[in-house]
């Protein structure tokens, strides 16, 4: 076939008109294989075109399971992560709660010296200050702390009761000398009180 030439349908007056190109080549049957041609090109476009999208689509499809692959990973690394930190936490307060007795117990301690030193200076001071009102009351009081003068007649009077626990008239005379030992002391306390000598 030579230069192409134009193809055109009009419509006129009387109908219809077709080029007299087009017209010699629906005569010859060139026109029916062009026809033809432009149909396959067609149906290999809509064919590439199908397939492109087939590809598109499970291109897609890889591409959507690999970022779900990667969500799911980043879910797990996320999940460890977190609890990593949790146990990184934990160790750090369990860490410090460690750090936060020690502290605590070593300031019960030097509290417990302070306490321990002061309990003693006070204890010190008491007992010199109970010395020396002690020492004073013994001065001022040194005449009622003479020797019992009766201690042996009483001696002798408890010696006799039990050894005549139903018999107590046979201590009788030990019993009498014991009281007359007793009034006789006392009347020397009151002479020697009464005059400023005790």
């Amino acid at each position: 076939a030579g230069p192409s030439k134009r193809v055109s349908v009009h419509e006129g007056a009387n109908g219809v008109q077709l080029s007299e190109e087009l017209m010699s080549q629906i005569l010859d049957g060139s026109w029916g294989r062009r026809s033809k041609q432009r149909g396959a090109n067609a149906r290999a476009e809509d064919e590439e075109r199908v397939e492109r999208t087939t590809l598109a689509k499970e291109e897609q499809e890889r591409l959507q399971a690999a970022w779900n692959e990667i969500k799911g990973e980043q879910a797990r690394l996320s999940a460890l992560l977190s609890e990593a930190h949790q146990k990184g936490i934990q160790k750090g307060i369990q860490k410090e709660r460690k750090e936060k007795v020690k502290e605590i117990r070593e300031l019960q301690n030097t509290w417990q010296e302070r306490l321990d030193e002061a309990n003693k200076k006070r204890e010190d001071s008491v007992s010199e200050e109970f010395l020396k009102i002690s020492q004073a009351a013994e001065q001022r009081f040194s005449v009622f702390r003479k020797a019992n003068a009766c201690s042996a007649p009483q001696a002798d009077v408890l010696q006799c009761f039990r050894a005549h626990p139903t018999e107590t008239l046979r201590c009788g005379e030990l019993v009498a000398a014991f009281l007359d030992c007793t009034k006789t002391e006392r009347e020397r306390f009151a002479a020697s009180v009464g005059s400023g000598t005790a």
